[in-house]
């Protein structure tokens, strides 16, 4: 089973991707609801993560690794 969702956001991919990817302001967003978001690779930076590149997910529980499909 797979989820699948899709938004279009009013700003350019990479504004989009550097708010995204500034996993340390998460808790300014959600202090219950997202848990962890960090590389599945431990040696990649946040900011070098591209396609392919995978991130170990636990938002409210639900433990999942998620892919980057655009970079």
């Amino acid at each position: 089973m797979a989820i699948e969702t899709q938004i279009q956001v009013a700003a350019p991919p990479a504004k989009v991707r550097q708010i995204l990817l500034d996993f340390a302001k998460y808790p300014q967003w959600h202090t219950t609801l997202i848990k962890l978001l960090e590389p599945e690779d431990a040696s990649k930076s946040l900011s070098s993560l591209a396609r392919g590149d995978k991130i170990k997910c636990n938002i409210d529980g639900m433990k999942f690794v998620a892919e980057i499909t655009v970079s």
